[in-house]
């Protein structure tokens, strides 16, 4: 017997990896999982909705504890960068949110390093526990988006990233 083919799903607020999971349920034989990126009021839309079949649905936010007093794994962060050839300060580096453009906080090295060490424990779990064969992601505008895209690269899942372009009415 065929094994379905397993696809995961980024889905924000814009819906539309949503509706592109609704539509590719109606034609594909496969399975279906999702990481939703919201905040607390849409999420109770996704966990009641019954468009898309999801076999399971991590909700981003849940995973990521605001209390940062503990110290971040340097080995494990160490041995990540190294396992799939990542740079994790450049990613940091590049997040508006820890930098420049937070006008309402500074973070500090150590919170950083503790928010990257637990979005790789999450990414890594869903890819271990679900081995995708293909990851659904819009053109990543934040660096935990594109952490996963870049994972998802690592390990070889196919990446089908869409990215809107700047033709004149288009």
């Amino acid at each position: 017997m065929e094994q379905k083919p397993k696809i995961l799903f980024w889905i924000n607020g814009y819906f539309l990896h949503f509706s592109l999971a609704y539509y590719l349920q109606s034609i594909l034989n496969a399975e279906f999982f999702g990481i939703i990126d919201i905040n607390s009021k849409p999420k109770e839309f996704f966990q009641s909705q019954k468009l898309v079949n999801f076999e399971k649905k991590w909700y981003f936010h849940d995973y990521i504890n605001k209390n940062y007093s503990q110290n971040p794994d340097l080995d494990y962060l160490s041995n990540f960068e190294k396992k799939y050839d990542i740079n994790l300060a450049k990613l940091a580096i590049n997040e508006r949110f820890f930098y420049k453009f937070n006008r309402f906080y500074k973070f500090k090295n150590q919170e950083i390093l503790c928010i990257l060490e637990q979005e790789i424990k999450l990414f890594e779990s869903i890819l271990d526990e679900i081995q995708p064969d293909v990851f659904l992601i819009y053109d990543p505008v934040f660096h935990h988006q594109k952490l996963l895209l870049d994972m998802c690269r690592s390990k070889g899942i196919k990446v089908l990233s869409i990215c809107s372009v700047g033709f004149k009415n288009k």
